[in-house]
């Protein structure tokens, strides 16, 4: 069992390591840490849940699947289930991160892109910061119903803990076919890609929190894949005054 899960996945943070070694600014205090990358950005047990609640959290996939009620309860059964799907997802995603590095042509590819996108989609929920949000607002919203003398609501578990609500539906975010289907649309219909190099003397920077925005869907996003390598996403509707990347054909 995996006690430390990464909130930021470990073969992302060593893109911007230098011999297992990373560097990092608390902006709360201005004071520089040196670590390793293995000790960085993790929490633990972060996405572990209990099986009831995953099976409801799941209870879509259900739906539109052919698995059975004992293959679903199997499946389900397992309280490290988003650790380690979002593993399989890393795995696939570092592998095709490094063939981009030396091919972009993948930017037209439907599996690289396809990839790219549920990648930067769980990045974009999975964090501390996204978290600590949704745990805002479950607190907020609990103490406002609990001080209107509230004691049941429909569709909101005003019994539980607002850290219990906030990670329910943190993994929601992360899991949810609904969720993921529709942000696709908005992806794939909203943005233009384009491939940033940087070649400058200085390196690219990330956040614990880099997709802060990406859920938004209408700001212009700059990933990068590496300190030297970015893939900027750039709303289509935008003016052409406001647009970053312009194709120069020469």
């Amino acid at each position: 069992m995996v006690k430390g899960e990464h909130y930021l996945p470990r073969f992302y943070l060593e893109k911007f390591s230098k011999k297992g070694k990373i560097s990092a600014l608390n902006i709360s205090d201005g004071k520089i840490i040196h670590t390793n990358v293995e000790k960085i950005s993790k929490k633990n047990y972060f996405y572990d849940i209990d099986p009831e609640e995953l099976k409801k959290i799941l209870s879509e996939y259900k739906k539109f699947t052919n698995i059975t009620s004992s293959q679903f309860d199997e499946l389900t059964n397992d309280i490290q289930f988003v650790e380690k799907a979002l593993s399989r997802l890393e795995d696939k995603s570092a592998s095709l991160f490094a063939k981009f590095e030396n091919n972009f042509d993948l930017i037209n590819d439907e599996e690289f892109l396809s990839i790219l996108f549920l990648f930067v989609h769980t990045l974009s929920v999975r964090t501390m910061s996204y978290h600590n949000s949704l745990e805002n607002i479950a607190e907020q919203t609990t103490s406002w119903l609990k001080s209107l003398k509230i004691e049941k609501v429909e569709n909101y578990p005003l019994d539980k803990n607002p850290k219990d609500i906030a990670k329910i539906n943190q993994l929601y975010e992360i899991t949810s076919l609904a969720k993921v289907y529709k942000k696709g649309v908005s992806f794939f219909n909203n943005y233009d890609l384009y491939i940033g190099i940087n070649d400058t003397d200085m390196d690219l920077l990330i956040s614990d929190n880099p997709l802060m925005y990406f859920m938004l869907g209408f700001n212009d996003v700059c990933f990068p894949i590496n300190p030297k390598l970015a893939i900027i996403m750039q709303v289509k509707t935008a003016k052409k005054e406001f647009k970053i990347c312009n194709l120069v054909l020469v």
